[in-house]
């Protein structure tokens, strides 16, 4: 019950969506979100990712194609799936969240500048915005650079 009021009318934003488990499950437990975003950055990724949505989210309706957009008949929710690379995600792209989720995002020391600069920018342009991330710590240096950029940035964090 109480989960269900923390995405209640939020734009949910979920980075690295992969296959889109996650944020299936989400709306279909959770039927009060506004907007479900499921951002990945791979072609083949998306590809995958669009269709395992189209086929899990029966009873919505196709509003776009491409990038794919749904909406649901009954709640009115929005799901979409976009291109997100946090590489060049910076000030000027469009997207809003209230809330940002991830699971098993923090595994490549390369993108961990890049992602912790994309929750930064997601979390400080929207009023109370907050980031749940799931993660295995596959290797402690990675975890530790992790955090450390987390505080570099200002955020706090967590565990």
């Amino acid at each position: 019950q109480d989960r269900a009021r923390l995405v209640e009318g939020s734009r949910v934003v979920e980075l690295g969506a992969g296959s889109g488990i996650s944020g299936i499950f989400a709306l279909k437990r959770w039927r009060g979100i506004k907007e479900y975003s499921f951002t990945d950055c791979h072609g083949k990724v998306l590809h995958n990712l669009g269709h395992n949505v189209e086929r899990n989210c029966v009873g919505w309706s196709v509003v776009r194609e491409e990038p794919l957009e749904m909406v649901s008949e009954d709640s009115g929710t929005v799901a979409r799936v976009m291109e997100l690379n946090w590489e060049e995600f910076d000030e000027d792209t469009k997207l809003e969240a209230d809330i940002i989720l991830g699971a098993d995002i923090v595994f490549d020391p390369r993108l961990l500048p890049s992602l912790v600069k994309t929750l930064a920018i997601l979390i400080r342009r929207g009023a109370g915005c907050e980031a749940f991330l799931v993660c295995c710590v596959r290797n402690e240096e990675t975890w530790q650079m992790f955090l450390g950029l987390l505080g570099q940035t200002g955020l706090s964090v967590n565990t």
